[in-house]
């Protein structure tokens, strides 16, 4: 590790941090989900609509995408095909959580995550077992701060694959983050107000968690810009007052391509980054999550990131069961 990297895990150690957790992570069959794949599904298991090829659809595009997939089935009366055929993919891994999960909640203890299928809830449970302990699992829509307070808790962020409803679709995605709503639509804000507590009032550190969806990209840039705000007002009007963004700190374990992908289709052109095109992605990107209180800790292998929760873990002295998880993935 490099001496930056090592004061980081020494802080993280000292602090009660809740991992928000993306799809990056490997599930129970050892590799992520990707929205990507999650979208080829419809292609697969709905040859006859009218849909592109999935490789041809910017990652911006994906809510579109989604809501092409809804509306063609909703056009035909089968609108609850469209959630049938999530759940046959993602269901495969609600019987298994990985290594990586089980390490994740072993350490933060507290995890959010924008995954839909029951995989940290699994691993919450087998952690669980170990010992008596409060613990809660909450899903989208309702979501209670005062669960972060027990000594357990996953919550589902964009819904769970159980529910009828996930945040998937271009309308799912308006109607939750209503503040980037662009039809002005009246939407719910439970999950709004639950991210800007996070934001504001925890550390988080985000692990598999590229930023390219632009509603939750957005979502934290519009907290920030209300905390910055909200400073300026009281730095006028109020002696001694100490800036609330200098208190505001969180982390992202990020690869080291920062959720680039070199080679691109679009409508039918391939697109290729250079070396110098990368490094000035990952450069800009680095600055806008710095410019938003959250520092970019760059691994090359998902090694890394295991083992510096494992260094945080040994930096609290605190007892861990990674370790027999490991010998007995089953226990």
């Amino acid at each position: 590790m490099s001496n930056s990297t090592d004061n980081i895990i020494a802080d993280l150690a000292k602090r009660d941090f809740i991992v928000f957790a993306g799809a990056g992570i490997p599930n129970g069959d050892g590799r992520p989900i990707s929205w990507e794949e999650l979208l080829q599904v419809f292609k697969e298991a709905e040859p006859d609509l009218d849909m592109p090829d999935v490789e041809e659809v910017l990652e911006s595009e994906y809510p579109d995408y989604a809501q092409k997939a809804f509306d063609a089935l909703r056009g035909q009366g089968r609108e609850s095909r469209y959630f049938e055929i999530l759940r046959e993919k993602l269901r495969a891994t609600n019987a298994r959580c990985s290594i990586q999960q089980f390490d994740i909640i072993d350490t933060a203890r507290h995890v959010v995550t924008t995954n839909f299928d029951d995989s940290f809830k699994n691993a919450m449970n087998r952690v669980l077992e170990r010992g008596n302990h409060t613990s809660a699992t909450q899903i989208l829509p309702d979501f209670i701060q005062r669960y972060l307070e027990l000594d357990y808790s996953v919550s589902y962020l964009h819904g769970n694959t159980n529910e009828n409803f996930i945040v998937f679709k271009k309308d799912d995605y308006e109607t939750y983050y209503p503040s980037q709503s662009q039809d002005n639509r009246v939407g719910s804000d439970n999950l709004e107000q639950f991210l800007r507590h996070l934001y504001e009032e925890r550390t988080m550190v985000f692990i598999g968690v590229s930023f390219n969806d632009e509603y939750l990209l957005n979502a934290f840039k519009g907290f920030y810009d209300r905390v910055k705000q909200n400073d300026e007002i009281n730095m006028e009007r109020k002696v001694n007052y100490m800036p609330k963004l200098d208190q505001i700190r969180h982390y992202a374990f990020m690869s080291e391509d920062v959720g680039l992908k070199p080679v691109k289709r679009h409508r039918g052109v391939e697109y290729v980054l250079d070396e110098q095109d990368i490094e000035e992605y990952r450069r800009r990107k680095t600055e806008l999550l710095a410019g938003l209180r959250i520092n970019v800790v760059p691994y090359h292998e998902h090694v890394e990131w295991t083992d510096w929760l494992s260094d945080i873990r040994a930096g609290r002295r605190e007892p861990s069961i990674v370790s027999e998880y490991e010998k007995d993935p089953s226990m």
